[in-house]
């Protein structure tokens, strides 16, 4: 399965754990401390296949739409960052995404 270049939906975020019924192709941010099947996947996304948990390793530049909290997410190579939805940095995100 591939992933996006630059941009992913998440319908969660900041999620510490599998819930304990996954719906296939619904996307998580792994929180800090993440335990269970996602120990040692903190800060990446990942999606449930139907059978397994595939993990996407972020890197700096990734744009995620954080549908439940109306935010989106930028990874700058260390960090998420937040940036709401009509702020100069989200209208700067969207600009970077249609253009690069």
């Amino acid at each position: 399965h591939s992933f996006p270049t630059r941009r992913s939906s998440i319908f969660e975020t900041r999620t510490l754990c599998a819930p304990p019924t996954p719906v296939k192709g619904k996307r998580y941010l792994i929180a800090d401390s993440a335990s269970g099947d996602w120990i040692g996947q903190s800060g990446n996304i990942t999606t449930y296949t139907g059978s397994a948990w595939e993990f996407m390793t972020r890197r700096e530049g990734l744009i995620c739409w954080v549908k439940d909290e109306n935010l989106y997410l930028t990874y700058d190579g260390s960090t998420w960052n937040i940036s709401r939805p009509g702020s100069e940095d989200s209208n700067n995100i969207l600009a970077n995404q249609i253009f690069s």
